[in-house]
């Protein structure tokens, strides 16, 4: 971990932000296989709250076996419902409500 902070600016619910300069910068130590899994806990602490958050990447380059995006048509992919109508379509996800649904990772 060459550096291991970094600061973010105040965000809303479900908006995206980029922290502020220096971010975040890991590099894998020379030999470290390409592929190899790479675990982390992030240290969250906001005016709010603070919690931990367990996640994992992988060494580069990673070799891709397969690969679909599927907002860019023409696709190769098909579907269906198998009840009622079928709703799938292209476009932005919309978030779901947060009313009364709690949210993970759980604050500490």
């Amino acid at each position: 971990m060459t550096d291991g902070s970094a600061t973010f600016p105040d965000a809303t619910r479900w908006q995206t932000v980029t922290s502020v300069a220096p971010h975040f910068t890991v590099q894998a130590a020379t030999g470290v296989a390409p592929g190899t899994k790479m675990e982390f806990e992030l240290a969250v602490t906001t005016a709010d709250t603070s919690f931990t958050w367990s996640f994992f990447d992988y060494v580069s380059p990673v070799s891709v076996v397969y690969e679909d995006n599927f907002e860019v048509l023409p696709s190769t992919w098909t579907h269906a419902a198998t009840q009622g109508a079928d709703t799938w379509q292209l476009g932005t996800p919309t978030p779901a409500p947060t009313s009364g649904i709690r949210s993970s990772p759980s604050p500490a």
